[in-house]
């Protein structure tokens, strides 16, 4: 069995039934991608940039993981707190109506 993780399309499909495996669209998961990543390429410095969810996971890594090598972090559009960001927007649409 092969695993197949797409942040392209947003699958976690199992090859060669393509059954998808959505317990496994997770932050860990893809924060454990990187992880192994790094380690395949022997990455030891990396300057990190996460642009969208990309960004919100790159927190996560350096938040959670406490990571060694990270020599800085690009934040591109993304937010910081899904729940900060919801309970604005809805702030906004109160004051603009």
């Amino acid at each position: 069995m092969t695993i197949v993780l797409s942040c392209m399309t947003s699958l976690v499909v199992e090859i060669p039934t393509l059954k998808v495996i959505p317990e496994l669209w997770t932050p860990e998961t893809w924060v454990n991608e990187l992880i192994a990543l790094r380690k395949h390429l022997n990455l030891t410095k990396v300057h990190l940039l996460g642009q969208s969810w990309g960004g919100m996971l790159a927190l996560d890594y350096i938040l959670h993981y406490n990571p060694t090598g990270i020599e800085s972090l690009i934040l591109s559009s993304t937010l910081s707190s899904a729940s900060l960001w919801a309970s604005e927007q809805h702030r906004m649409i109160r004051f603009h109506v």
